[in-house]
């Protein structure tokens, strides 16, 4: 695991005056940092060689490391145990875990931090480590693999297993009443460094990006617009 996780999500909820803002009110620097994390995710494209030379399977986490490890782990038909003291976290997050501002669930199921889960060979993990300092990129071991399909397992430090409520952020499986299987096509919307355009159904789309950028559609709740055309012009329907 590359990085820290669980920064964005207290970022947005800073964005959106939540308890994380009132906790950090006299910490301007962290809560900079979080809102950073958030609006302007740093991609691990320095990591990209030790990722080809060491890793058997990997993938960035952007909807939530719980979800995305479920991913990864799907793919290969396995599935994987983690010590989620193991998981690496910023020193504000870990002070809002602390304080139960947030819990472990907002931690790996917030989404949006854009790190890189790998799967690397034990003998050969101190070897990926070695290659990720020179490329300036933090590298944590946080579980292991097993074999099986079931769902990976957050374990607690008494080795109890951690059941989060949601494992990752949900991309509108459902829309209007229609599904939202359809192929899509991405576009980037304007002051947005995430969002798409999707088709839903004949003649039904929607957007979704990052919620604070949207003053047209109200800054700070939840973006989630559907439009229908008519006469040629999109018309909101939400």
């Amino acid at each position: 695991m590359t990085g820290t996780i669980g920064d964005a999500a207290p970022g947005l909820d800073i964005l959106r005056g939540g308890a994380v803002a009132a906790v950090l009110a006299d910490d301007a620097a962290a809560r900079e940092m979080l809102v950073g994390r958030y609006r302007v995710p740093q991609p691990r494209t320095a990591l990209a060689g030790a990722v080809r030379d060491y890793a058997h399977a990997a993938m960035d986490v952007s909807d939530g490391l719980a979800g995305d490890l479920a991913k990864l782990c799907a793919a290969s038909g396995v599935s994987a145990v983690i010590d989620a003291q193991s998981v690496p976290l910023s020193a504000a997050a870990a002070t809002l875990l602390a304080r139960g501002t947030i819990g472990i669930e907002t931690i790996v199921s917030g989404g949006d931090d854009y790190e890189i889960l790998c799967a690397i060979p034990e003998n050969r993990f101190e070897a990926f480590a070695q290659a990720a300092a020179r490329a300036g990129v933090t590298v944590a071991s946080i579980g292991t693999v097993i074999a099986g399909p079931s769902v990976p397992k957050f374990l607690d430090t008494q080795g109890r297993e951690i059941v989060p409520q949601r494992l990752s952020y949900s991309h509108f499986l459902r829309c209007c009443g229609k599904s939202a299987a359809r192929p899509f096509h991405a576009k980037y919307l304007p002051n947005s460094t995430v969002s798409a355009l999707r088709s839903v159904a004949p003649g039904v789309r929607f957007w979704h990006g990052p919620a604070d950028l949207r003053p047209s559609f109200g800054a700070g709740r939840a973006f989630f617009l559907c439009a229908r055309r008519s006469r040629g012009d999109w018309r909101r329907v939400d």
